[in-house]
C-alpha cells in the first residue's frame, strides 16, 4: 500500500475504492459521501477539518448538507448548498436549538447531541 498526496487530500492506493485521509500521521478511512455528513470538530483537529475538510466535501457535488459539531462546547455549524456553489450557513448554540437535516430527514434538539458531552462551565463560542 502507498500513501501519496493528490492536491490537498492524502490517498491510499489499497486496491479498494475506500479513501484515506492522514491524521496525525495514521491513516483513517473516510465516510463515504452522502446527502448529508457530519464532522465532530475536536482542538486537535479543528483547523484542519475548517481549512481543508470542509472545502472538500463542498465540491463534492452529491453533499447537500455538511455539519461540524464542536466536540467540547455547544456549538454546530449547518452548511447548506442552496444551488451549485452556493451554501448557507446556520450557528446552532443553544440547547433548545434544532438540528435540522433534510438530506437524511432527520431532526434532533442540540441538547440530545450534546446528551453525554460535559460541557462544564464554559460551553461559550470556540472561536
Amino acid at each position: 500500500m502507498a500513501f501519496e498526496r493528490s492536491g490537498q487530500e492524502p490517498v491510499r492506493d489499497d486496491g479498494t475504492d475506500t479513501r484515506y485521509e492522514l491524521i496525525d500521521g495514521v491513516p483513517v478511512a473516510m465516510v463515504p459521501a452522502s446527502g448529508a455528513h457530519q464532522v465532530v470538530v475536536g482542538n486537535s483537529t479543528a483547523v484542519h477539518d475548517r481549512k481543508v475538510k470542509l472545502p472538500v466535501y463542498r465540491s463534492i457535488a452529491s453533499v447537500r448538507e455538511i455539519v461540524l459539531i464542536d466536540a467540547e462546547t455547544l456549538y454546530c455549524k449547518v452548511h447548506r448548498r442552496l444551488d451549485g456553489e452556493r451554501w448557507q450557513t446556520d450557528l446552532l448554540t443553544e440547547p433548545e436549538s434544532l438540528l435540522t437535516l433534510p438530506a437524511i430527514g432527520q431532526a434532533v434538539p442540540l441538547a440530545e447531541v450534546y446528551a453525554n458531552v460535559d460541557l462544564g462551565e464554559d460551553a461559550a463560542d470556540p472561536s
